[in-house]
Formats: C-alpha cells, structure tokens, sequence
C-alpha cells in the first residue's frame, strides 16, 4: 500500500502533520467519513485490467472513498475523481487485476451529501 501523508495546509512542500494507511473504518480523509471538503495530492492511480477482474467486488469493499464500483458486467470500474492512489485495492484483488500508474494529481472530495 502506499502510504497518505498530510501536510501543513494540504502543501506537499510543508511539514508532514501525520500519515495513514487509507482504511476507511477511521480516516477522516475518506469519502463516507469527510465532513469538509478535502483535497489529496497523490503519485498513484488504480487501473483494473477488465480481462482479468473476476467481479469478486473485495475492492470495492476495501476501497476507502468509494472509487470503485462493479458495472453491468460485474467487472470493477474506478471512478477517477474519487481515487486516491492508496493501493489498497491492488493490494486485496485476489485476481491481480488491479495495477498502479504512477504521476502527480490532486484529488478533491466533496463529502457525500447526506439526508437530514
């Protein structure tokens, strides 16, 4: 997995205040548990090899920001505006479906709207 480092103000070139392994049980930084907008600057981004994906959907439960779904198909598909790059996904795909592709992005989650 790669490990998620915050920043000073979210600025790669300040301080790092903490680092994470991208669970979704308990960071504040993945999609169901934001309460605030949140931006991640990142190196990584999931690719699912379709030919080979088997449509077992542990990504999808393993997946922090909820970045992958399983289409019509039953094969998984990654939403790129929600990825992270973490690799907790590749890491559990029991199929070795999923690969990382490497370069710079920035990443802005907007919380899940929720009903009151």
């Amino acid at each position: 997995m790669v490990h998620k480092t915050f920043h000073v103000n979210n600025d790669i070139n300040n301080d790092v205040l903490s680092i994470c392994n991208c669970c979704k049980c308990c960071c504040e930084g993945s999609r169901p548990n934001l309460k605030y907008p949140f931006v991640h600057s990142t190196n990584y981004l999931a690719k699912i090899n379709q030919d080979f994906c088997k449509g077992s959907g542990i990504c999808v439960e393993k997946c922090s920001n909820e970045a992958i779904i399983l289409n019509d198909d039953k094969k998984a598909e990654i939403n790129k505006e929600y990825c992270i790059g973490c690799g907790v996904c590749a890491y559990f795909c029991p199929e070795g479906a999923i690969s990382m592709l490497e370069g710079p992005r920035v990443v802005r989650i907007l919380p899940p709207r929720r009903i009151l």
